[in-house]
């Protein structure tokens, strides 16, 4: 695109003092407004974009729209009008520089600055949505950093003049920080803003984008792919803004900040957490401009311009194309059909009789199903010339991706290895109380299978173990008392021992009951298996009487009987035989029968 030539003076008020800068959209220059006496930013819009059906009535409603913002973090539109064969914007002028300029200095911001830078940014988007107005174009290159540290936010409302102006590869310059609805362009939303914004943290806080490439690749990894922790190209980020910066760069809408007003309030807490840093104001260095400092007007004075003789050039224009047109070189423009949802066959058929051609590519896609188109580029509506081509991109569907088996892992090898896979772990991970150690993952959603890539995969993962009081176990069942403690996390012991006590319940512990330990302490538990037996002695030839004191003393029932089978009477009289038989084990409490004469 060529540069502006900017006239000596526009508007009969604004005297042009100096080009401040050049980008898709025109060239800025910095003026005096010599009504009111004060140094203002003028953007000229080029040609072939004023003459595109339908721009300049949108572009005024944005301007109209964004005039209307007023707030101390966004560039404020003053005025807009046509000079000449073209329009043009008055603007606030902010001395500073761009964040672009300034990582192309410092190459990344500390988290604290980037933070601050984030949140002025997110008040001036807060402000803006409230007003219906959403940006469509967050980068580096619209937010400068003020000398006063002061940052602004610019270009409110172009990006969206020129959504459908007729820009081959109009989306390149912001393929970096587009959303992946507004790639498969869907309608957005304020939550569109702040998926650009996120990825423009991602980079403030690492110097690298979140994907690199070309622009078809990046697109398809906008589409397919989670933006990466920046913790892991920078440790000193912390878990907090990689929550942050997953959050607002979640590929649904519904699952990022809802507002911009909630990321600022997440990014406000956690700066009282980061590195103490330098000033913002710091980051602009010592200014420079090519238009110079501002209280000195070095005025480009052109030739006047006498607009009696304009129709020499329109009629220069009008021969030129005519002889282009006699030449077969100018085949007039064209509108690009609507493609989205179509097969391929559909959409060649389209771009055919719209006299264009097609260059297909292919991307993963969660939405659209394989074999139909998730967007072309110009964009449906746009106008181009006959002859051109369309780039259209099909979908092959979702990618799938392997979840990993991580119950085991440590969280760092597991978060690794969730990342190779394509996939990203939910910044909710819960945390328990475990005798595993800690950062130990426990369990995970979902298990291991095939799923789209990008999923989020939740961890629940190992806080260490609890201190926790042991219960008293005494009189209880011993496998409840055993189920009891591994429920609390203790390792019950347990060993059965002789014992009065019913058998099969608890009749000791140790550590002993109330005391406080931590999870996985080992706790004895004994068990009763009831009283200890005896060998049944050898009675045979001793009086009845003695035996029978013998056996009672062993804690058996004992009874007499005459070797007929009667009832007789224990005195003297020698015991014949004896049943139990002698050498037999019995517990107390067991009967005995001793036979006498």
């Amino acid at each position: 695109m060529r540069h502006v030539e900017a006239p000596s003076e526009v508007a009969g008020r604004y005297v042009i003092a100096g080009r401040i800068g050049s980008g898709g959209m025109g060239d800025v220059f910095r003026a005096r407004d010599s009504v009111l006496g004060r140094t203002i930013a003028i953007k000229m819009l080029p040609f072939d974009l004023a003459i595109q059906p339908g721009f300049v009535e949108r572009f005024k409603a944005e301007a109209q729209a964004v005039a209307r913002i007023s707030h101390p973090n966004v560039v404020q539109v003053h005025d807009w009008g046509q000079e000449n064969d073209t329009y043009y914007m008055v603007m606030e002028y902010v001395r500073g520089k761009n964040l672009r300029q300034v990582l192309s200095q410092a190459r990344r911001l500390a988290p604290r600055q980037a933070a601050q830078v984030t949140g002025q940014v997110l008040g001036a988007l807060a402000a803006a949505h409230d007003k219906g107005v959403i940006h469509r174009d967050i980068k580096p290159e619209n937010v400068v950093v003020a000398t006063d540290g002061r940052v602004k936010v610019a270009d409110f409302g172009i990006a969206r003049a020129v959504e459908n102006a007729a820009l081959t590869g109009g989306m390149l310059g912001t393929v970096a920080y587009v959303a992946p609805e507004q790639a498969r362009g869907e309608r957005v939303d304020p939550r569109t803003d702040l998926y650009s914004t996120g990825c423009m943290l991602y980079e403030l806080l690492t110097g690298s984008l979140p994907f690199e490439g070309d622009a078809a690749k990046v697109l398809q990894d906008h589409l397919n792919s989670r933006v990466p922790a920046p913790s892991t190209l920078v440790p000193e980020v912390g878990e907090i803004l990689d929550r942050v910066v997953a959050r607002s760069t979640a590929p649904k809408a519904e699952d990022r900040y809802q507002s911009a007003a909630e990321m600022r309030k997440d990014l406000a807490s956690a700066i009282s957490g980061l590195p103490e840093a330098p000033p913002l104001a710091e980051l602009t260095g010592e200014f420079t401009s090519e238009a110079g400092p501002e209280n000195v007007e070095t005025v480009v004075r052109h030739a006047p311009v006498k607009k009696k003789k304009s129709w020499k050039r329109w009629a220069l224009l009008a021969v030129l194309v005519l002889a282009l047109a006699g030449g077969g070189i100018y085949l007039g423009p064209t509108q690009v059909p609507s493609l989205a949802g179509e097969p391929r066959a559909v959409a060649e058929e389209r771009i055919r009789e719209a006299g264009l051609q097609a260059n297909f590519t292919e991307a993963f896609s969660d939405d659209v199903p394989a074999g139909e188109v998730i967007a072309s580029r110009p964009g449906a509506g746009s106008w181009t010339r006959k002859d051109g081509s369309v780039a259209v991109t099909l979908s092959q569907g979702p990618k799938l991706s392997d979840v990993p088996n991580v119950v085991g892992m440590q969280l760092d090898q597991a978060r690794a290895a969730i990342i190779e896979n394509d996939l990203a772990i939910s910044p909710n991970i819960e945390r328990r109380n475990s005798i595993e150690p800690v950062d130990k993952v426990l369990s995970q959603d979902p298990a291991p299978k095939q799923v789209k890539s990008g999923e989020l995969v939740t961890l629940v993962v190992s806080d260490g173990p609890a201190i926790l009081p042991i219960p008293n176990l005494g009189g209880k069942p011993g496998d409840a008392a055993e189920k009891e403690l591994r429920d609390l996390g203790f390792v019950p012991v347990t060993e059965s021992v002789f014992n009065g006590a019913a058998t099969g319940t608890v009749v000791g512990q140790t550590p002993a009951g109330g005391e406080p330990h931590p999870q996985g302490t080992e706790v004895k538990v004994s068990v009763s298996k009831g009283p200890q037996p005896f060998k049944v002695p050898d009675l045979k030839g001793k009086p009845c009487a003695e035996a029978k004191g013998a056996l009672e003393a062993l804690g058996m029932k004992v009874s007499a009987q005459t070797s007929g089978g009667g009832a007789a009477t224990c005195a003297g009289n020698p015991v014949l035989e004896q049943d139990p038989l002698s050498g037999s084990d019995r517990r107390p409490g067991s009967e005995a029968t001793l036979y006498v004469g």
